[in-house]
């Protein structure tokens, strides 16, 4: 649909446009501007040079000033004539947004004057103590949604001599073996990474190997090493201990998670006692009535 009086017309009002903008002093900045010469006009608005006063940042050039003013005004021009036809085409209905900007307004000052209190007033450190407590009483929360395991990832190359040896070792569950295993990673792997001593997810690890398709769960539960080549190496999972998805996370692998349970609780709690005191402040002072029909 087409509107009757909507006229484009090339800017050709740049030439003023610039002047204002380059002479110190001129247009932009006189008062009470008789805006005689609009630069721009969508239906019954006009665009103004000084309304483009504060674009245009100071010491900027003639040629960038001028591509400056110009992108704006297209921009102010497309927005006036999307603007108009919004209007042109809902209903009443739904072009009453008084409401729904007051309660944005409303629902932003409130968000930025509790997080200001927040910043002032919640304490945020969390004790190790707090959070293995935490832990402690709520471990139906922190049930693990995929397998994780200890051990040790490493990559060798194809042509290694000291594949067969590993692969020797690979299998064995004695803790001399193991001490040799890291040795030999350590002195011939392309890449080692050790996980005895903290928890990683054995899904992540497992999509580092090329075409290792097999279901982790069920692979943890019939095997503790893996082996999967690739063009140029090989790479090696030694699994040392293992938890499967359902399992209740070790606290070491969601401390981190825990904390910002704990964290976020607090600020519950403390958003909570700001918003009834600051309602039993305004029923103290007679600040608030509510009327019976």
């Amino acid at each position: 649909m087409s509107w009757p009086g909507l006229n484009y017309k090339p800017l050709y009002l740049f030439t003023l446009l610039s002047g204002c903008l380059l002479l110190e002093g001129g247009c932009f900045n006189q008062q009470n501007h008789l805006r005689e010469k609009p630069v721009a006009r969508v239906f019954n608005e006009y665009l103004y040079p000084d309304d483009l006063a504060n674009i245009v940042p100071s010491g900027t050039n003639s040629a960038d000033s001028t591509m400056i003013a110009k992108s704006y005004i297209r921009q102010w021009i497309r927005k006036k004539v999307l603007l108009k036809k919004a209007e042109f085409n809902l209903s009443n209905e739904k072009q009453n947004v008084d409401q729904l900007i007051e309660e944005y307004r409303a629902s932003l000052l409130i968000y930025e004057y509790e997080k200001e209190y927040l910043l002032q007033k919640m304490d945020t450190v969390v004790s190790d103590n707090e959070i293995e407590t935490f832990y402690t009483h709520h471990p139906g929360d922190f049930r693990l949604d995929g397998p994780i395991i200890k051990g040790l990832y490493f990559t060798v190359p194809s042509n290694s001599d000291l594949i067969r040896t590993i692969r020797k070792i690979l299998p064995s569950k004695k803790s001399e073996d193991y001490t040799r295993l890291v040795a030999l990673a350590g002195e011939s792997a392309l890449l080692i990474e050790p996980y005895e001593e903290q928890w990683v997810s054995f899904s992540v690890l497992c999509q580092r190997m090329p075409h290792f398709a097999d279901n982790t769960e069920d692979y943890l539960k019939k095997h503790d090493y893996i082996e999967v080549a690739d063009s140029s190496k090989i790479h090696f999972i030694k699994v040392l201990e293992y938890k499967l998805p359902g399992e209740t996370a070790p606290l070491e692998y969601v401390k981190s998670e825990v904390n910002d349970v704990i964290l976020n609780r607090r600020k519950v709690k403390v958003i909570h006692q700001l918003e009834s005191s600051i309602y039993d402040e305004a029923v103290l002072q007679n600040q608030i009535e509510i009327y019976e029909n």
